[in-house]
């Protein structure tokens, strides 16, 4: 189901995936607005809701960010 909590927590569990490869970098939270008054925090996934997500989506984003490869983001190294 499409709503923003639910959007918000895919996006939360993609994060914690993309950055698996970075052990300094963690997802606190995300707060998504769904308009400019309205918006949902995550904070964290329930185990049961991560390993469903997992069976389900982990493969895909590895496989996004296989794609994707690194890109520099410091611009004083380019």
């Amino acid at each position: 189901n499409p709503s923003v909590e639910n959007i918000v927590k895919e996006i939360f569990l993609a994060m914690e995936v993309l950055f698996e490869n970075y052990p300094q970098l963690k997802v606190h939270k995300i707060k998504l607005y769904e308009t400019p008054n309205c918006a949902t925090t995550c904070k964290g996934v329930s185990q049961e809701e991560r390993l469903n997500w997992q069976l389900v989506r982990y493969k895909q984003v590895k496989e996004y960010a296989k794609e994707k490869g690194i890109v520099e983001y410091d611009d004083r190294k380019i």
